[in-house]
């Protein structure tokens, strides 16, 4: 994928990408919910950019264990195919030294199986 990977500071960029389809009262929210954290340095975000505006984003939490929780993988729905997901999450898995976890929807554990994650109990696990 040509496409540079960022990480991405301004909250209202990524909430306006995740956002595209929820109702008004969820967005805000999100919006709330992932500036607070992103303020505070307790979320990092990922994405790739495309004429200022995030086409495709996703979040990591690590914690004190080295345990990094991803809260929200996300493309546009205008994007998606274009292996951007995929993209954003190699890059934001990057390091050895963290555990990468996430729990997924049904319809989605095929892709989460492409991009390297095992299930693991409840949770799916990035296998480096």
């Amino acid at each position: 994928n040509p496409r540079k990977i960022s990480v991405i500071t301004d909250a209202k960029s990524v909430a306006t990408l995740v956002c595209e389809s929820l109702p008004e009262n969820e967005a805000t929210d999100f919006f709330l919910n992932t500036a607070h954290q992103m303020r505070h340095n307790l979320l990092s975000v990922y994405g790739i950019l495309g004429d200022e505006k995030a086409l495709s984003v996703a979040s990591v939490y690590v914690n004190e264990n080295c345990e990094g929780i991803i809260p929200f993988v996300y493309t546009s729905q205008y994007f998606r195919g274009n292996g951007f997901s995929k993209s954003v999450l190699k890059a934001l898995c990057s390091n050895p030294l963290v555990t990468y976890r996430l729990l997924c929807e049904e319809h989605n554990i095929e892709f989460y199986k492409k991009c390297g994650f095992i299930k693991e109990g409840t949770w799916y696990k990035y296998n480096l």
